[in-house]
């Protein structure tokens, strides 16, 4: 059996680091149970925000549309009609079978659409920004919901930085009050990191080069650690 997948890409206000692979992996991963077949890829927005993804997209063979503004004192376009009336269109006409449309945008005009696909028995993800998760109008409009955040590309400066605070605040604590297992560890690196808007990609790599490169080293037996 295989699971027919449509994907939307909104390419306005998407940060450039977004990487597409890692998305697209991670939707075929979460469906366990058949084949992921991406059998419709579709990409708009104007000609800046296409030239930051446009390697990526032909990859994976998007069909790309651009949409220059609506007039020169207006920044908006009608990328989100465009892709509306796109993955509408394919409900009218059958072809191809879709069981699963996804839309990456950081817009909640998407919904109106989203909600549409839902009454025709479509199951409808959106992609959307961290802060914009827990919205109503999007919980209520979609199957399932991922964070755009949570799949850009590592700065490796930015990770390093970050990489070499967490080590000082952890040798900055009394040797009493230091967690005193792997997971209080992890727990403790998570509250940290998250207060600076962290992904949860970045949290994980950070506590996995700790453990793996030894700068924390987990003794499983005493479940303590000691910093080297």
């Amino acid at each position: 059996m295989k699971t027919k997948i449509a994907v939307y890409f909104d390419l306005e206000n998407i940060n450039p680091k977004f990487d597409l692979d890692k998305l697209l992996d991670a939707i075929s991963l979460k469906i366990e149970d058949s084949e992921t077949v991406f059998v419709y890829k579709f990409a708009c927005g104007n000609e800046n925000a296409i030239s930051n993804f446009r390697d990526k997209l032909k990859d994976w063979s998007f069909e790309i549309r651009e949409a220059p503004k609506v007039s020169k004192g207006n920044p908006k376009n009608r990328a989100d009609l465009i892709l509306s009336l796109e993955a509408f269109e394919t409900i009218v006409q059958k072809i191809p079978e879709i069981d699963i449309y996804v839309f990456i945008t950081s817009d909640t005009d998407f919904t109106v659409v989203a909600e549409k696909l839902r009454k025709y028995g479509k199951e409808v993800w959106l992609v959307v920004r961290k802060s914009d998760k827990s919205k109503t109008l999007f919980i209520h409009s979609a199957d399932e919901i991922l964070v755009i955040d949570d799949y850009f590309t590592l700065d490796k400066k930015e990770f390093n930085k970050k990489y070499e605070k967490v080590l000082k605040n952890l040798k900055d604590i009394p040797s009493e009050k230091r967690p005193q297992s792997k997971k209080a560890l992890a727990a403790y690196i998570k509250t940290l990191l998250r207060k600076e808007k962290s992904t949860d990609e970045e949290i994980q790599k950070i506590i996995d080069e700790l453990v793996q490169k030894k700068n924390i080293k987990i003794e499983e037996k005493a479940i303590s650690y000691t910093i080297q």
